[in-house]
């Protein structure tokens, strides 16, 4: 009996988000869930978690019933771009501010875009710079400086 080549993209993808959503679910456990009616802390985090789980189960079953695509460099790209833009988002922001980490976020995950012109790398990341500073700095107040130097 011979078994079909597995899909190595989905089944990775598919254990990636079925492991985040499960570590979320745990996580949000030891908050009070609540009621559809009225929400507790662990509601949100706790039904993505699962939706999240359930994305995770479908996408890596789906891998087992296509043609196998081979893993490599080029498919890994975009995980360490995105996962990368997201840590250093998190690292800068409390260094140096919004705009520095907003602008090295925004560079980082353009980089699992193959072709990016000039152009989009210098004015997409500002006019998300502007755009979320209006939002979240003034909009709806966040105390996080735009920037420290």
């Amino acid at each position: 009996m011979r078994l079909s080549p597995i899909n190595d993209v989905d089944v990775l993808s598919g254990l990636i988000f079925a492991g985040l959503g499960a570590g979320v679910v745990y996580v949000s456990a030891s908050y009070d869930f609540g009621t559809v009616a009225r929400m507790g802390p662990g509601f949100f985090p706790r039904v993505l978690g699962v939706l999240l789980t359930g994305l995770g189960i479908v996408i890596a079953a789906r891998g087992f019933m296509k043609p196998r695509a081979k893993l490599t460099i080029e498919r890994l790209r975009p995980i360490f771009a995105i996962g990368g833009s997201l840590i250093a988002f998190g690292w800068i922001l409390p260094r140096l501010g919004f705009v520095p980490a907003l602008i090295a976020s925004c560079l980082l995950a353009m980089a699992a875009i193959q072709r990016s012109s000039l152009k989009e790398m210098v004015f997409l990341p500002l006019l998300l710079c502007v755009f979320c500073s209006l939002v979240f700095i003034y909009g709806l107040g966040l105390a996080i400086p735009l920037a420290k130097w």
